[in-house]
């Protein structure tokens, strides 16, 4: 008897942008989950240009806030699917 995998969804990737603009316009910020092979991390980047990514910029308190909530919405997705250790 075969059993099916279970599959589960995750969230891997945020767009913090202003209500009414793009997700590609510039000062759209980028907060996701990356793995490089030694452990899951947050990368925050920000569009600067047209499909150029650079540092980021906080404008204001709202902004912040929006960006680590992202943040935090991440940290807890690593958190709940870290391999179990035994």
């Amino acid at each position: 008897m075969t059993t099916e995998p279970t599959y589960i969804l995750r969230t891997t990737r945020i767009h913090v942008v202003e209500e009414g603009k793009a997700i590609h316009e510039v000062g759209a910020t980028v907060v996701e989950i990356v793995d490089g092979g030694g452990g899951e991390f947050i990368n925050i980047v920000q569009t600067i240009g047209h499909d150029d990514l650079g540092g980021v910029s906080i404008n204001n308190e709202s902004e912040w806030n929006a960006i680590s909530a992202a943040v935090q919405d991440l940290f807890h997705e690593i958190a709940k699917n870290q391999p179990k250790e035994s």
